[in-house]
């Protein structure tokens, strides 16, 4: 279906021999040496050229692994770069955080150095409320004992006081018989009885004496057995508060040897402190160091990636021209295969409009409407029944002419790809992964090579491109496009995607 003939063709030995044959004269003989000349250097001049066209296309090819290759780079720089800020904004915070660390444990040493010296006091004064209920305690005990002492010798006044009343009633009685006896005696035993009255009523007052004392030392009994009591009630409740204070004690010397253990971790703390701080500002200083280094150098990648990406380009446009030429290439053959394919698909749009099938809005509808349930997403215009009604029928031939090419496609001025090759389109199913490698109709493929096809109104367009086959394979691709027109105005392009 698809032929190229150079236009460049040595002249058949056989016919110069002939030719030489049947001339005789020296000038037919000069003349047909110079023809067999002419033509041996047409034939050089061919060959050459066909070798200038490879080797420009292997050139493009490689040139265009070391774009990939730079491109490469640069996206690992990038991701280092954007590491070393992270770091740079790390070492910052860490810097941040050390000064706010740093106050802190500054405060905490502050705090354990003023509570050591509370705790002291409080020690000290502890110390002397210890002594005091000791000296308390003493006392009680002292005057407990004195009252016991006391106690006893009420007990013992008592018993004298019962003497004393049981002698006080047995003078009363002597008294009383003296007086019956001075009675008798008359007039003489008169003195007597006044001696005896007297002493009856010594004895009648010292037994009332003796009564009161008693009462008096019986009270004095209770309320001393009432100060014994309550003594004893103090001395167990100051032994108490000695107890507590003892355990008090003891807590606060945990309390201040923890005070001034924490005192002494702070110090060491913040000798510790100082030395991050040193160390993160010098790691800062090395990561800031780094950080321009590795901007520095994917500028560089950003200015050679640019500079190789135009060498790419100008390759790709100096093979279109060989392939535009008459010199037989791979390339050339391709290009007229576009050709054809791309009059072919004019042809069958401008049939669609004129039998009245379509109108030229509905080629140029860029309203796409988003396929329910696709991943990756699918789109639909009013144009994308019509394109599956025509181009496989173009397409289909194209892309099964030769091994090495992968896809033959129309895409609009979008990058929207309508109608795929049958074996990219198939219907979709549950693994996103599988749908983009098996499901690529009613696809936007807007990349920078998608959308240079679509939108070029050049002749053709030559494009050369990484194809990434997963797992950090590639495969270079070359990517040939010529634009395709709707009554004058320019739709899209044929894409012809091959393998180098």
């Amino acid at each position: 279906m698809f032929s190229r003939q150079a236009k460049i063709k040595a002249e058949p030995a056989d016919t110069v021999s002939e030719e030489l044959a049947h001339s005789t004269s020296p000038a037919d003989e000069a003349e047909t040496q110079s023809d067999k000349t002419s033509q041996r250097n047409a034939d050089e001049t061919a060959k050459t050229l066909v070798s200038v066209a490879e080797a420009l296309s292997n050139f493009g090819v490689e040139m265009v692994d070391v774009a990939g290759a730079i491109e490469t780079a640069n996206a690992a720089t990038t991701g280092l770069q954007e590491a070393f800020n992270l770091l740079c904004q790390a070492a910052e915070e860490t810097q941040v955080q050390t000064g706010v660390i740093r106050e802190a444990v500054t405060t905490t040493a502050m705090v354990a150095n003023a509570s050591g010296d509370t705790m002291q006091r409080s020690r000290d004064a502890l110390g002397k409320a210890a002594n005091d209920i000791a000296t308390l305690i003493s006392s009680v005990t002292e005057i407990n004992s004195q009252l016991q002492g006391l106690q006893g010798a009420l007990v013992s006044v008592g018993e004298v006081s019962q003497s004393i009343d049981q002698i006080a009633r047995q003078t009363n009685l002597l008294a009383l018989n003296a007086t019956i006896e001075a009675a008798r005696a008359g007039e003489a035993g008169r003195g007597f009885a006044v001696v005896a009255g007297e002493v009856k009523q010594l004895a009648s007052e010292t037994s009332t004496a003796t009564q009161q004392i008693q009462e008096t030392l019986t009270q004095l009994n209770q309320e001393a057995d009432a100060l014994i009591g309550l003594g004893e009630g103090a001395l167990t409740g100051v032994s108490a508060v000695q107890e507590s204070t003892s355990a008090l004690d003891e807590v606060i010397d945990e309390l201040s040897d923890a005070i001034t253990e924490i005192g002494s971790s702070s110090s060491v703390v913040e000798t510790g402190i100082v030395d991050i701080e040193s160390a993160t500002k010098d790691f800062a200083s090395n990561v800031t160091t780094m950080q321009e280094t590795v901007t520095s150098n994917s500028a560089l990648l950003d200015s050679a990636a640019e500079r190789i990406g135009n060498s790419v380009d100008e390759t790709d446009r100096l093979v279109g021209v060989t392939a535009d030429s008459d010199i037989d290439t791979d390339e050339g053959r391709f290009l007229d295969m576009a050709r054809e394919a791309v009059d072919a698909v004019q042809n069958a749009f401008a049939a669609e409009i004129e039998e009245g099938r379509a109108t030229i809005n509905d080629f140029f509808d860029q309203d796409y409407k988003p396929i329910a349930g696709t991943d990756p997403e699918q789109v639909m215009t009013r144009f994308t029944a019509i394109t599956d009604r025509v181009l496989p029928a173009i397409q289909e031939p194209v892309a099964q002419s030769s091994e090495r090419i992968v896809f033959c496609a129309c895409v609009d001025v979008n990058g929207y790809l309508p109608t795929h090759n049958e074996k990219f389109s198939q219907p979709q199913g549950d693994d996103p992964l599988w749908n983009a490698a098996n499901s690529r109709n009613r696809r936007m493929f807007d990349d920078k090579v998608g959308l240079r096809a679509g939108q070029s109104t050049e002749p053709f367009l030559m494009q050369s491109y990484r194809r990434d086959m997963g797992g950090g394979k590639f495969a270079i691709m070359k990517d040939l496009s010529v634009p395709v027109y709707v009554q004058g105005r320019h739709w899209g392009a044929l894409r012809l995607a091959y393998k180098v």
